[in-house]
């Protein structure tokens, strides 16, 4: 595959890119936020209004992988722009919805066009970047997705409480014209690429395999009544789980491999996962957004029903961890391209085991500050690992799989969060349930539920650690074509 060089300036693609992949994470952050104010507006349940999140993000982590193979044959540069079309439009058509069933139709096409930017986002950057700027280029680009969740946090609370949540999807308009602006010029050209050699079926068995994947575990409010209160019947963790769908997702597996090696150009490249390297970063990027979730989902808990603060001290412990998150990446970029510390990955791993180890036994003994320096501790941890390991996927691979690369990197992102958030909602109801067999209050089987998370978290992030180590022999190591650089072993 060969590709002719862009007009664009190297630093006014990163500006162009970051502006869209920013877009990806503001589009969802602020949502969550403003679900209460969009089940009152149209007038459903809030079991029902949850679908506006849910839908998002079954497009997107159900076409990211889809849209970076797409940019390996159309152009990377192309996918994404249309994406910035897709996205602009359908935020204005979002902001403009006048019952529920239209809201729906256009998240699921916003997660479309999301898919289609975060798909494209990392191989875009990678192209544009020569080896000795190209990790601190990916390390802004990661920045920029932990920005949006952390001005998220802000405006969706601020547009929705002051002003109107439809102005937060309209955001989304002039990002996407900024966006299309700064890439303006003249796009790669991809040697024999062609829309016919796309690989339809199996995007739409993947597709298929991740719905079932993020319904498994949809009904973790099983066992709840209005209000949060434990029905009275207790539970156990098999009865919240969607064995059903569980077993549709092996059956979508299994024929997802048949239609993949039978293609000519699959979606899924399943000889690449050999390359230990890139298995083992991709494997610990999926753990790094499963932990991530998990810190997300039981704060709230804590901060509002267990210390009895307003949703103000929420944010205040989520802005600790988003905004170390943010402003590390490009930090830890630097040194590890500068000065070759090939231990701050597993350094980054190892420093969210930790954080999330001393949470499990601190919780119900800390108050709000300590709750925000274990969230900075976890973020720092989160912040260091993200970039490099982005980095290390992104040049596990030669350039012809690049966008195979940056859509694995982004489809186990998302399933990471998707998995985290259905198995900490199933362990919080679980210990919720429980207190009804046992002499506890509700306020300590809070506790209970946010140690499972914990536990389940601090395992997983050590898992995540061990992967950090997965390397190729050296006779498979990776010489790049372009820049003849090797690949971390």
């Amino acid at each position: 595959m060969t590709m002719d060089s862009t007009k664009l300036s190297p630093n006014r693609i990163l500006a162009g890119v970051v502006t869209g992949y920013f877009m990806v994470q503001l589009a969802l952050v602020p949502v969550a936020a403003m679900l209460p104010t969009l089940a009152t507006e149209f007038e459903v349940d809030v079991g029902l209004i949850g679908w506006v999140m849910t839908i998002y993000l079954l497009s997107l982590t159900g076409f990211q992988l889809f849209g970076g193979r797409m940019g390996d044959q159309l152009s990377h540069q192309r996918v994404f722009k249309a994406g910035l079309i897709i996205f602009g439009l359908s935020s204005l058509l979002a902001g403009l919805s006048a019952s529920y069933w239209q809201m729906v139709l256009w998240r699921a096409l916003q997660g479309i066009g999301a898919a289609m930017l975060a798909g494209n986002s990392m191989a875009i950057v990678h192209k544009a970047f020569d080896s000795k700027d190209r990790g601190k280029a990916i390390g802004w680009l990661t920045s920029a997705a932990a920005f949006g969740s952390l001005l998220g946090i802000i405006i969706g609370s601020l547009f929705t409480h002051y002003l109107s949540w439809r102005l937060v999807f309209f955001l989304g308009i002039p990002l996407s014209l900024i966006s299309l602006f700064l890439l303006k010029g003249k796009e790669e050209k991809v040697a024999n690429g062609n829309w016919r050699n796309i690989d339809f079926p199996g995007g739409i068995m993947l597709y298929l395999l991740l719905v079932c994947f993020s319904m498994s575990f949809a009904s973790g409010h099983k066992g709840h009544g209005g209000g949060g209160e434990p029905t009275n019947t207790a539970v156990s963790i098999s009865s919240l789980i969607r064995w059903e769908y569980l077993a549709a997702m092996v059956l979508c597996f299994v024929l997802l491999v048949w239609i993949e090696k039978r293609s000519q150009n699959p979606l899924v490249i399943f000889h690449q996962f050999k390359n230990k390297q890139f298995t083992g970063a991709v494997s610990a990027n999926f753990i790094l957004h499963f932990v991530m979730i998990c810190v997300v989902f039981f704060i709230p808990f804590i901060v509002e029903q267990g210390l009895g603060k307003t949703a103000i001290f929420t944010a205040a412990v989520l802005l600790s961890v988003e905004f170390m998150n943010a402003i590390f990446p490009p930090i830890a970029s630097s040194f590890y391209h500068r000065f070759q510390w090939y231990w701050l990955r597993p350094l980054g791993m190892g420093v969210i085991a930790t954080g999330l180890c001393a949470y499990y036994f601190l919780v119900d003994h800390t108050g709000v500050p300590g709750l925000i320096l274990l969230g900075g501790w976890i973020g720092i941890g989160m912040g260091i690992f993200w970039s490099i390991n982005n980095h290390v996927i992104m040049t596990s691979l030669d350039d012809e799989y690049r966008g195979f690369a940056s859509g694995m990197l982004e489809t186990t992102r998302q399933s990471g969060h998707t998995l985290a958030s259905g198995i900490s909602a199933v362990a919080m109801s679980f210990a919720l349930n429980q207190q009804l067999t046992q002499d506890i209050t509700v306020l300590d089987s809070l506790y209970v539920g946010t140690k499972y998370i914990l536990l389940i978290g601090t395992v997983t992030a050590t898992v995540g650690l061990l992967f950090t180590f997965m390397k190729n022999k050296p006779k498979e190591q990776l010489v790049h074509k372009d820049d003849r650089i090797s690949a971390e072993i």
